[in-house]
C-alpha cells in the first residue's frame, strides 16, 4: 500500500537534524566531555552572526547554548542510582543514613526521582519500605506507570548490588548531580552575559554566589559513626595533654587559659572602635602562630598595603619603633636589628593578600588552596565591613549576614580558626564614662553574634580619657561557646604595633 507523504519536522527538530548531520550522531549517554573544536567554532561563528543583528536578537542566546551543549549528555551514572534504589529495597534502613544528603532532584532520571521521592515518603510516615508499599504509594500518585510500572521496580535488582559498596554509590549520585548544577549554572551565565541583561560585575557577582552556594552543599556530610570520630578527639587529647590547650596557641597566655586555644573549626570575631588596635592584635596571633609556631597563616589585608604590614610585622619583631622605620631615621644598631629580623621572618609560613575589596568566592578559593598547597593553618581577615558578598542584598545587614555565615562555614571546611575582624558602631561613645563595648555594638548585623564562636572587644580607655596609662589595654571575652567569659589584661605599645601579655617575660605575644 502506498504510503502517504512523510509528516513535516517542525523548526525545531528540522535545526537539531541539521545539528546532528553536522556534528555527528550523539553517542549513548554517559559522561559528559568537553566540546569538539568544529562545535566550539560553530558557537563562536554563531556569536559573530547573532551580533551583527544586534545585541536584542532573541535567538541569539538559544543558539550559542545549543551548540554549546555537551553532545554525550549530562553527567550521570544510571548503573548506580538503580544501586542505590535496589539497596534500599533491600534494606530499608539505609535510607536513614543518606536522606539527608541525598535528595530526590539529586538522580538524574525522571522515574529514578519519582521512586526515591516515594521512598522518602514512606520513610518520614514510618511506613516499612518494600515492593508493595513502594508499588501502592507510585499508584496513589499517579507516577507508577511513568516510572515503568511494577515490572521496572521489580527488576531494579536484577544485578543485586553490593550493599557493603552503598555509601560509594551515593557518591557517585550526588557527585554527578553537583556536575549537573555546576553545568547549569555555566548555561545561566552564559545566558545572561550573551543577552546583555546584566553587566559585567553583576553577572560575574551573580556567578560567584551561585558556585559558592554549591560548593558549600558538594562538602556537607550526613551522619558519620561516633567511633571515629572520638578517635580523632582522643588522638587530640593526647597531643594536648600538659599544654593545657586544645586548639592552636594565640601567643597570650592569659587569653589562651580562657579559650584554650584558636579552636579549628571556629569562627573569631575581633572588635573594636577605630583607634583601639584591631589590626595590631589580630596580626600579633599571627606573627605568634606562623613565626614562633611554624604554622602556615594567610592574612587578607583589605585595609592596609602589604609592605605597610611587612614594617609593622618588623617593627613588632625586631623592637624598633614604626615611626623610625617609616622615615628611615634609626641607627646602625637598630638597622642590624631589623636585618635580623628580617632573616627570622624570611622562614616563616605567613602569607598576605591586599586584594581590594574580594568577594567570599575570592577569599575562599584561595585560602582552599593555601591549605591544599601549605596546610593552611589560620586565616585572618581584614575585616568584614570591606568585604563584599556578591550578588544582590535587600539590605546590608542580610549581605553581611551572608559573609559571616560563609567565613563560618569556611572555617568547618578546611578545620582552621578563621579570624575576622569588624567595626563596632558608635554605640560605646554615647554610654557616658564606661565606653566598654558589648555585642550589641557589633554593627550591621546580629548575625556576626550567632555565627562566631568567640567575639573578642579590643578596648583602650586612654583612647576616650586622657588621664588613662596610654599602655593599658583590655580583650573583652564577651562570646566564648566553649569557655569562660571575662577579660584578659594586655600591655599596649603602640610604638611598635604590639600588644604583649601582662603574664610573666617570655610568655606573651609577640614578644614579652
Amino acid at each position: 500500500m502506498a504510503s502517504g507523504p512523510a509528516p513535516r519536522l517542525g523548526r525545531e527538530e528540522r535545526r537539531r537534524n541539521v545539528s546532528r548531520r553536522r556534528f555527528g550522531a550523539a553517542p549513548a549517554a554517559g559522561l559528559a566531555t568537553p566540546i569538539g573544536r568544529g562545535k566550539a567554532a560553530a558557537a563562536r561563528s554563531e556569536v559573530v552572526r547573532c551580533a551583527s543583528h544586534g545585541r536584542d536578537d532573541p535567538l541569539r542566546s538559544a543558539r550559542v547554548l545549543d551548540l554549546l551543549t555537551p553532545q554525550r549528555g549530562l553527567p550521570q551514572s544510571e548503573e548506580s542510582e538503580r544501586a542505590v534504589l535496589a539497596a534500599v529495597l533491600l534494606d530499608a534502613r539505609l535510607l536513614a543514613a543518606v536522606s539527608g544528603r541525598l535528595r530526590a532532584d539529586d538522580f538524574y532520571g525522571e522515574r529514578h526521582r519519582a521512586i526515591y521521592a516515594a521512598m522518602i515518603e514512606l520513610q518520614d510516615e514510618a511506613t516499612p519500605i518494600d515492593l508493595r508499599t513502594l508499588q501502592a504509594r507510585l499508584e496513589q500518585k499517579g507516577e507508577l506507570e511513568g516510572v515503568g510500572g511494577i515490572a521496572y521496580l521489580a527488576g531494579l535488582d536484577v544485578d543485586l548490588p553490593d550493599l557493603g559498596r552503598f555509601d560509594a554509590y551515593v557518591e557517585i549520585v550526588k557527585e554527578r548531580s553537583v556536575r549537573r548544577r555546576l553545568i547549569d549554572v555555566c548555561r545561566d551565565v552564559m545566558r545572561e552575559c550573551l543577552d546583555g541583561g546584566l553587566d559585567a560585575p553583576s553577572a560575574l557577582a551573580r556567578a560567584e554566589q551561585a558556585v559558592l552556594a554549591l560548593g558549600g552543599e558538594a562538602i556537607r556530610r550526613g551522619f558519620v559513626p561516633l567511633a571515629p570520630i572520638l578517635d580523632e578527639v582522643v588522638e587530640l587529647l593526647e597531643e594536648s595533654q600538659g599544654k593545657g590547650l586544645t586548639g592552636i596557641s594565640s601567643g597570650f597566655i592569659d587569653l589562651d587559659r580562657k579559650t584554650h586555644g584558636l579552636g579549628r573549626g571556629g569562627l573569631l570575631i575581633v572588635a573594636g572602635r577605630p583607634g583601639m588596635g584591631k589590626t595590631t592584635f589580630a596580626l600579633n596571633v599571627a606573627q605568634h602562630v606562623a613565626i614562633r609556631g611554624g604554622h602556615t597563616v594567610g592574612v587578607f589585608s583589605l585595609e592596609m598595603g602589604v609592605q605597610e604590614l611587612a614594617l609593622r610585622i618588623l617593627s613588632s619583631e625586631s623592637e624598633v619603633k614604626f615611626s623610625k622605620l617609616r622615615s628611615g631615621l634609626y641607627s646602625q644598631s637598630e638597622a642590624l636589628r631589623v636585618l635580623d629580623t628580617q632573616k627570622t621572618i624570611r622562614r616563616s609560613p605567613l602569607y598576605i593578600d591586599d586584594s581590594a575589596a574580594p568577594t567570599i568566592l575570592e577569599v575562599a578559593s584561595k585560602a582552599r588552596r593555601l591549605k591544599a598547597e601549605k596546610n593552611l593553618a589560620l586565616l585572618v581577615i581584614d575585616y568584614l565591613q570591606l568585604m563584599q558578598a556578591g550578588g544582590r542584598f535587600e539590605n546590608r545587614n542580610l549581605e553581611i549576614s551572608a559573609i559571616t555565615r560563609s567565613f563560618k562555614q569556611l572555617a568547618k571546611e578546611l578545620d582552621i580558626p578563621v579570624i575576622l575582624l569588624s567595626q563596632l558602631s558608635r554605640q560605646p561613645e554615647r554610654r557616658g564614662a564606661d565606653h566598654r563595648p558589648q555585642l550589641a555594638d557589633l554593627r550591621e548585623s546580629g548575625a556576626i553574634e550567632q555565627d562566631a564562636d568567640l567575639v573578642l572587644f579590643v578596648y583602650r580607655d586612654a583612647v576616650y580619657n586622657e588621664e588613662a596609662d596610654e599602655h593599658e589595654a583590655e580583650l573583652i571575652i564577651a562570646k566564648n561557646r566553649n569557655g569562660e567569659l571575662g577579660k584578659v589584661e594586655l600591655v599596649f605599645l603602640g610604638d611598635t604595633t604590639r600588644f604583649r601579655s601582662r603574664a610573666a617575660p617570655g610568655q606573651g605575644a609577640p614578644v614579652a
